[in-house]
């Protein structure tokens, strides 16, 4: 995994994932244009109303956000 750089916000924070034959998947959490905060994993995504609600929901996933 690498961190995807050129975020347009500076509170998004995704790693994407080269699965090859030109495909990739993103996780993390990506500040949206209302002040959410949308927490992304392989299978599901959740949008919530604080950062600190999706590092905990990625958390309780197996995914460490800083």
């Amino acid at each position: 995994m690498y961190p995807r750089g050129g975020n347009a916000r500076e509170g998004n924070e995704t790693m994407q994932i080269e699965l090859g034959n030109n495909e990739s998947a993103t996780v993390g959490i990506v500040e949206q244009s209302d002040g959410s905060y949308l927490a992304l994993t392989f299978s599901k995504s959740r949008e919530f109303k604080t950062r600190k609600g999706a590092i905990k929901w990625l958390a309780k996933r197996g995914i460490e956000v800083k």
